[in-house]
């Protein structure tokens, strides 16, 4: 905003019009008590005693299903009946953007809350755990957008693809007595 120089007549009042402004610019303009606007966002005009700060969430649509994301974090929940977000990014090792995605997700679908406590946010699971799982009976779905079969051949050393992770009974045969399956299950997680 460029400094400006405007003869002042006690029987007009200037009321700048901006089509967006910085916290800055408004810190500045809201001390100096200059009017201005900002249309659909803010409108500060002391003469009138008009102070409104407008931020509207506009309504996103509830989707369907969950995102992988967010049933992930629900399998956290379903553990531990409370988290904070940071320890969720940590265990899961997702950004913290989108921890914050996934929880507002599960929020939208009535499945957890959040509530304040010491400057901290902690986000509670909903319901106890039958009606939890009723609710997410109806909202998850098969992450799995494509499954590749790969027959294990006894000799041949195998390759290893570092972003493919054991999975199903491939992992759980290595723990307990269960035998290796035929096609292998790995996963990309």
């Amino acid at each position: 905003m460029n400094r400006m120089r405007v003869s002042w007549n006690d029987n007009v009042h200037l009321v700048l019009v901006l089509s967006n402004i910085s916290k800055y610019q408004r810190n500045l303009l809201l001390k100096e008590r200059i009017s201005f606007i900002v249309p659909q966002n803010q409108m500060y005009v002391p003469i009138l005693g008009a102070v409104i700060n407008e931020h509207i969430r506009e309504d996103h649509e509830v989707q369907e299903y969950l995102s992988p994301s967010a049933q992930r974090v629900m399998y956290v929940f379903l553990e531990k009946e409370e988290n904070y977000q940071s320890e969720l990014s940590v265990v899961l090792e997702y950004s913290k953007t989108s921890i914050s995605r996934a929880l507002n997700e599960l929020s939208d679908h009535g499945l957890i809350y959040a509530e304040s406590t010491n400057s901290m946010k902690i986000w509670r699971r909903s319901n106890d755990l039958h009606d939890t799982w009723r609710i997410l009976k109806n909202v998850m779905k098969s992450p799995v957008k494509k499954v590749i079969w790969v027959k294990r051949k006894k000799g041949l050393f195998e390759i290893p693809v570092p972003y493919l992770k054991e999975a199903s009974e491939s992992y759980l045969s290595r723990f307990g007595m269960l035998m290796p399956p035929v096609y292998e299950q790995k996963a990309n997680v």
